[in-house]
Order: C-alpha cells, then sequence, then structure tokens
C-alpha cells in the first residue's frame, strides 16, 4: 500500500502533536505534585490560609501589606505589631503568629515595611526616621493608638526608635537579633560594602532581584539548623522579591543610625532576646542594659533569629512580657527561662 508524501507529513505529524501533548500533560503533572509537595511539608497551623494578607495606603501613597489576626478582638488588650529584619517580610514572624493568637485574645498585626514583602519597593525609605513615619501613618490608618512593637534585627532599632520618637504609641518594646547601632557589628559593616555594589558585582541592575542562590546563601547565614527547612524556602521567597535597589536603602538606615545616646528617652518597658551565636555583639545588650530605664535583656540558644529557631518559647516569653511586663525598677540580664520563671513577679506598667 503506497502513502503519498502529504499522506505521511500528517502522520507525522499527528505523532509530534500526540507526543507533545503528552510531555505537557506530564510537565503540568509533576509541577503540581511539586506545588502540592510543598504545601503538604507546611504544617496546616501555618499555611497561607491562615494568614489573608491586606494592604493599607498611606499618605504618601506608599501601600504596606500587612497580616491582621484578630482584627475584632474585643479584649482591649494592646496590639502587638511585628516588623521584620533586613530583606524579609510580614513572613518573619509566621512560626510565632499562630502560638500567640491561639494563648491570648489580643490583636496581632505584622507587617511588611516599605522596600519589602509585597509593600511599595521605594527607596527613599532609607533612614529609621523615614520608616518610624510610615509605621505611623500605618497605625493611624488601622486606628490603633497604641501598640507592643516587637522588631527583628533591622527592626530591633527601629522599634527603639519609634518608641523615642513617638512614645504615644509605645506600650512596650521587645526587639530580637538586637542592637543598638549596626556601626558596632563588623559583620553587618562587611555585608554593607557588598549590599551597596550588588549591581556591579553581579551585573544587574539596581531593579533586578538578587539570584535565589544569593538569597538562600544570606538566609541561611543569618540562622541554625533549628530553623524549619520549609520555613526557611519561604524567607528565601519573600528576599528575593526585594531589587537590589531597597537592600541598598535597608542598609544605608542601618548604617546611618546610632541612637545610644538616645536610649534613656525610651520610657515604656523593653524586652531584648538575643541568641547566643548572633553575629550582632553581646555588647549590644549590655548597652540597652545600661541605656533603658526599665529592661529585660536575655540569652537564647539561637543564632541571629530566636523566633525562628525556638519559636515556642520565644512566644511564651514575649507573652509573658506583654501580660506582667515590669515596673520601673526592674532591670535585668539573664537567661529566656529564667524570663519565664520571672514572669509572675512583674506588674502592669503604662
Amino acid at each position: 500500500r503506497r502513502f503519498s508524501a502529504r499522506t505521511l507529513l500528517r502522520q507525522i505529524r499527528n505523532q509530534i502533536y500526540s507526543v507533545s501533548c503528552g510531555l505537557g500533560m506530564l510537565c503540568a503533572w509533576l509541577v503540581l505534585c511539586c506545588v502540592v509537595g510543598t504545601r503538604a511539608q507546611i504544617p496546616e497551623e501555618y499555611q497561607d490560609d491562615h494568614f489573608p494578607l491586606a494592604t493599607r495606603t498611606l499618605d504618601d501613597g506608599t501601600v504596606l501589606s500587612y497580616v491582621d489576626l484578630q482584627e475584632n478582638c474585643d479584649v482591649q488588650a494592646v496590639p502587638f505589631l511585628f516588623l521584620h529584619g533586613f530583606t524579609d517580610s510580614w513572613n518573619s514572624f509566621r512560626l510565632v503568629l499562630p502560638l500567640i493568637t491561639s494563648a491570648v485574645p489580643r490583636r496581632v498585626v505584622s507587617l511588611s515595611l516599605p522596600c519589602f514583602g509585597d509593600s511599595t519597593k521605594d527607596p527613599t525609605y532609607d533612614s529609621y526616621e523615614h520608616m518610624a513615619t510610615a509605621v505611623v501613618n500605618f497605625l493611624e490608618k488601622l486606628h490603633i493608638p497604641k501598640v507592643i512593637l516587637v522588631g527583628h534585627s533591622m527592626s530591633s532599632v527601629l522599634a527603639q526608635y519609634i518608641a523615642i520618637t513617638y512614645p504615644q504609641v509605645a506600650a512596650a518594646v521587645v526587639v530580637t537579633g538586637p542592637a543598638v547601632t549596626w556601626l558596632s557589628s563588623d559583620v553587618v559593616v562587611a555585608l554593607s560594602t557588598k549590599v551597596f555594589h550588588l549591581d556591579t558585582l553581579y551585573n544587574l541592575t539596581d531593579d533586578d532581584t538578587m539570584p535565589r542562590d544569593y538569597c538562600e546563601q544570606w538566609q541561611r547565614s543569618t540562622t541554625t539548623s533549628a530553623t524549619p527547612e520549609w520555613f526557611l524556602k519561604i524567607c528565601i521567597d519573600e528576599t528575593m522579591k526585594v531589587p537590589i535597589k531597597c537592600w541598598k536603602a535597608g542598609m544605608r538606615a542601618m548604617m546611618g543610625a546610632n541612637y545610644t545616646k538616645l536610649l534613656p528617652l525610651l520610657k515604656a518597658p523593653l524586652l531584648a532576646i538575643r541568641g547566643t551565636a548572633d553575629f550582632a555583639p553581646e555588647s549590644q545588650l549590655n548597652v540597652m542594659l545600661e541605656g533603658v530605664p526599665v529592661a529585660v535583656t536575655a540569652n537564647a540558644q539561637a543564632g541571629h533569629a530566636p523566633h525562628w529557631e525556638q519559636s515556642v518559647k520565644f512566644a511564651a516569653v514575649v507573652q509573658a512580657f506583654a501580660n506582667h511586663w515590669p515596673s520601673s525598677d526592674t532591670n535585668y540580664l539573664c537567661d529566656v527561662d529564667s524570663v519565664l520563671g520571672l514572669w509572675h513577679s512583674w506588674v502592669w506598667h503604662g
């Protein structure tokens, strides 16, 4: 039986089409398996469904992304406002938020600062002063008059600055991965030199984001193996949202501030939690203890992110502090277990 050239070509084309369809379905199936598999690795209470994202537009047009849990809570307890570290987002406190909300009827807000997460990528937010105005304006938009500020790393300094400059909004301050000034950290100073030249070092533009391998290297350098792997992957994803211009903006803020002399003006009670393996100098805890009138400083068996590595204990300490923060004559230097032991003797202040 003879076949014409046209018939033969048609059959070949049909075979190619069938194979292509099969490969396409296989690829789609593999992608679906990867997505479902990744989601399955995340414990139920930490999946995205439990953290509905919202946005607020500030007076200057900046759009901030955030998570607001127990918004309609009718208990008159002062809300928490969680502020993340360098290149992170609201997600930095994902491990802590369910622990806080399940234990106490208190409003809990976790914010992505300008330049980070899904918030507006505006590199003019390159000072703690400018960041602080954004946070205060954000609280005004949410009609929250006063909060317990919880700041990690970059935002440990931001939280202190807000409490000093806008004392009316700060009922208390919790800082982790803490510093008073990053100029005292050789690690951060060295990092700043690299950050300010990321575009030339990697042949990128300021509007580009950093490659995943670099973001992963950066995030892993800040923590220990105690951080859950599924959570660390999400943190890497969030870091990949940050354009180089915003890496630079955040670092300019960190390198341009030293509020040591202003610490006596911080009247709100302060809790500082530092990991024993943190790259931030331990001397910064003593600076806080000496400078802040009402301070509890504690060491945790962790790296730069105790709220990632010891989230359960971190949440317990923060809740204890929030519910029974110290009186005006309190000044402690201890470890987190001692803080948990001390909480029952603290009295309401404020």
